[in-house]
């Protein structure tokens, strides 16, 4: 009697033991199916899910427009943007500031106008791994082959709906690219091929090399009678008048420029003389101090090898 009750409780142990073994696999198929199931989710999804509504913008073509460029290449004052089409500021510069420098600057050929990418900008600073700067950045490039690279430019920051939240993955972008009315075989084939990938790495190392800490920034340049570049760099959506100032004063130091070969003078003014944020290489080291410069004209000393070194902006004597 004892040995069929220990019999029973043996199995009874032993269904109870099969029973929770069974429970495991169905519970281990289970985690792994819902596991599979997510990383499905998380691979097609986003090939799958609707894309956000494009909207379009009205056209606005530029003066003179090259892909990127628009203006004279030969007008006496060049402004270069390094830009993000996710940064909600250049996106405010673009749609307040850019026209009233259009209208005034660009058409009447005093500035040559230069939009340049900043890189991954954006997405590299969210941190998230995504690439939507950089790729809106190619997909803007692709659409200057088809001679619509403003035409993407507008349509780009007419649809950003946030930063790195599906503005510009490939499917949307591809959408937008065809609201633009680009070829979409030719776009494509250049957007998937990379073909601009070293212009956009190019891009964020010549913005860094130019002092830019954040976008949209500017460089406000003009070429001096010595032939060296002479640049102010702009930081920020400013108001218009702020670029208004840095132009015409690049402007108008230009045509002291012009004047002085004109003249066939070389003595010397610093910028600082006109109260100038503009770099250059410093006064010869004669010449008075810049306060004193303000009450008389400056004189360099000693006068004849010194001065030869100077570059005015207005004919002014060496003292002898």
């Amino acid at each position: 009697m004892n040995q069929q009750r220990e019999m029973s409780k043996r199995q009874v142990r032993r269904q109870e033991i099969r029973r929770k073994e069974a429970r495991g696999r169905w519970l281990g198929i289970g985690m792994i199916t819902v596991g599979a199931l997510f990383f499905a989710f998380v691979i097609i999804w986003p090939n799958v899910r609707p894309v956000a509504a494009i909207q379009t913008v009205p056209a606005n073509p530029r003066p003179q427009a090259d892909a990127n460029h628009m203006g004279d290449p030969d007008a006496p004052v060049s402004i270069v943007e390094y830009s993000d089409y996710q940064c909600p500021f250049c996106e405010r510069f673009s749609t307040l500031t850019e026209p009233s420098i259009v209208e005034q600057y660009v058409s009447t050929g005093k500035v040559y106008f230069t939009y340049r990418s900043a890189g991954n900008w954006v997405s590299r600073n969210i941190g998230g791994g995504k690439t939507e700067s950089e790729d809106s950045a190619m997909a803007a490039y692709c659409a200057g082959e088809q001679n619509k690279y403003w035409e993407m430019h507008d349509m780009l920051f007419a649809n950003v709906i946030g930063e790195d939240v599906g503005s510009f993955t490939v499917r949307r972008l591809n959408s937008i690219a065809e609201a633009t009315g680009l070829d979409m075989t030719q776009y494509e084939e250049c957007f998937s091929s990379e073909k601009f990938r070293e212009q956009v790495d190019q891009d964020l190392e010549d913005a860094v090399r130019a002092g830019v800490n954040g976008t949209p920034s500017f460089v406000v340049s003009y070429v001096d009678a010595s032939g060296q570049e002479v640049s102010q760099l702009i930081e920020g959506a400013q108001p218009f008048d702020v670029f208004q100032q840095a132009i015409e004063t690049a402007w108008q130091l230009q045509e002291n420029d012009r004047y002085l070969r004109k003249k066939r003078t070389r003595a010397t003014i610093p910028v600082s003389f006109f109260d100038g944020p503009f770099i250059r290489e410093p006064a010869c080291p004669g010449a008075r101090s810049p306060a004193a410069r303000h009450r008389q004209p400056p004189v360099c000393d000693p006068p004849d090898a010194a001065c030869s070194k100077c570059c005015s902006r207005v004919p002014l004597p060496c003292s002898r």
